[in-house]
């Protein structure tokens, strides 16, 4: 048994890492082992919160929680199960009925293929599921009369937020869903990779209900210029906070009606890569006004001098995430985008695959808005020089995360950022770089390298003695994932890491494709 004031103490420590399996495992134990019921509640409860923002493949029950549950019936920690949706099969349903009354399942996901639609509803007539609010059945060939089949079932009509991904669904079965008395409570629909194409957006037009609508995804559904008429005559838009219609070739006439169109005034969060824009289409955005958008996500777009000159222009009063990678952003259109009044407040910035180089970049170090948590740089020009200049700066508070990856950074890159003070720094991706063990030296004995929880090092010209102070470096750290393929690891060392300690305490540590391969 442990204390609670250690329990405490030690579910604080596991929810400040970076989520993983280890980290789940760990959780469970400690919430099966809680040796006081009255308390055991209050710690359920400071951890729910935290697990809504992990990854659904990580949330699993532990070890015999089932029968525990049956041998000792309920305990408060079941009240995990709300935001879990791990109960898909027959046998589990039937082992919990008994206790169906006492939990509340929230959300839950068709993820077994095995499943026929038929016996797909049968599990959604079982009292445990009576109150889901999320239900995601992607992936899964409902085709437009599978789909009219599913809304009628009563559980779905409780649903607030529901995903339809590639679910091989034409306008027909959109219109299906607009006529479903389910859709006026829909709080998120995410339609994405559908065959909707311009018709479908002309039922949404047409559609004149009341709606609660709050997230819509449509990307990849075949728009097109008129697509986009249809969709900015929607009533739908209005209400929305946010909106991704990525993967459909809008072009700048389709942008250009939108922007004239839409009312964008509630919208947060707006998706619009791989569209075919350029300038012109930038140019029609950056007239808008979004009050409060906080994300603007336009990767493959082609700004080029006049885009990035209108985008630096426009009114983001709320933007914190800026998203442009693959746009063919060279030094002059970084430039410009440094002016943008928007600039200073962004927290996470993508600028991935563009044509950076170290005068782009060392400029970029000049102007690092204060509150940066993540920055993606990959794939650009930057070598030593530019890291050197990037970070003279010497502190960035609040920087979490770092990609640097495909870039010509070597030794004296990874010395530059080591002097850096980066206090909250949690994962660096500086694969395919020119990384040899002087630069592992310096990363190692960096100020922040033992709150590292990913380091992904692969493809580059790490030797033994950069592994060694890795595995080292490792011992002391919390690592989750360390990556050190395609390198210049000795077979000796290869070999010795099969079984070493370490292999247990991280989840993910790979040393294929050296002298020799494993990985694990």
């Amino acid at each position: 048994m442990i204390d609670e004031h250690d329990g405490i103490a030690q579910l604080r420590t596991i929810l400040l890492q970076e989520p993983g399996r280890e980290q789940w495992q760990q959780l469970c134990q400690i919430l099966l082992e809680w040796p006081n019921a009255s308390t055991l509640s209050a710690a359920v409860h400071y951890v729910l919160p935290h697990l809504e923002s992990w990854p659904d493949t990580l949330r699993r029950p532990g070890y015999g929680w089932v029968a525990d549950l049956q041998a000792n019936g309920f305990r408060p920690y079941w009240e995990v199960v709300r935001c879990l949706d791990m109960f898909t099969t027959p046998d589990v349903f039937e082992r919990l009925q008994e206790h169906a009354h006492r939990l509340t399942i929230r959300k839950f996901r068709w993820n077994s293929s095995k499943h026929t639609l038929d016996s797909f509803l049968e599990l959604l007539s079982y009292p445990l599921l009576s109150q889901i609010e999320s239900l995601d059945v992607s992936e899964r060939q409902l085709h437009d009369d599978g789909l009219a089949t599913l809304l009628e079932h009563p559980t779905v009509g409780g649903v607030k937020r529901l995903r339809l991904e590639a679910c091989h669904l034409s306008a027909h079965g959109l219109q299906k869903l607009l006529q479903a008395p389910v859709f006026s409570a829909l709080h998120t629909l995410d339609i994405s990779r559908n065959g909707l194409g311009n018709k479908g957006m002309k039922y949404l037009a047409d559609f004149e209900g009341e709606s609660a609508l709050r997230c819509l995804k449509m990307d990849y559904c075949g728009l097109s210029k008129m697509g986009a008429r249809y969709l900015s005559f929607s009533s739908l838009l209005s209400g929305l906070e946010s909106l991704s219609i990525s993967g459909n070739p809008l072009l700048d006439s389709g942008i250009r009606i939108l922007s004239e169109r839409a009312d964008f005034t509630w919208l947060r969060s707006l998706a619009l890569s791989e569209c075919g824009i350029g300038a012109d289409g930038i140019r029609a955005l950056s007239k808008v006004s979004f009050p409060a958008l906080q994300e603007l996500h336009l990767h493959q777009s082609v700004p080029g001098d006049v885009g990035a000159i209108a985008l630096s222009r426009a009114s983001l009063p709320s933007l914190v995430r800026l998203s442009l990678g693959f746009c063919g952003l060279g030094d002059e259109q970084l430039a410009a985008l440094l002016q943008a009044p928007f600039w200073p407040q962004l927290e996470e910035i993508f600028l991935s695959h563009n044509d950076i180089s170290d005068d782009g970049f060392s400029l970029m170090g000049r102007s690092v808005p204060p509150r940066l948590r993540m920055l993606n740089v990959s794939q650009n020009r930057i070598t030593d020089q530019g890291m050197e200049s990037f970070f003279v700066k010497g502190h960035f508070p609040d920087l979490e995360r770092l990609y640097i990856e495909h870039n010509q950074v070597g030794d004296a890159g990874l010395l530059a950022m080591a002097q850096a003070k980066m206090p909250r720094l949690r994962s660096i991706q500086a694969s395919s770089c020119n990384v040899g063990d002087h630069g592992i030296f310096s990363l190692c004995r960096a100020s922040w390298s033992q709150q590292l929880h990913i380091l992904w090092l692969c493809c580059n010209r790490i030797g033994e003695e950069g592994g060694r102070a890795l595995f080292e470096l490792a011992e002391r750290a919390s690592f989750g994932e360390l990556n050190l393929a395609n390198n210049k690891l000795p077979s000796s060392f290869v070999a010795n890491a099969e079984g070493h300690p370490l292999r247990k305490k991280i989840r993910f540590l790979n040393l294929l494709g050296n002298m020799g391969e494993w990985g694990g």
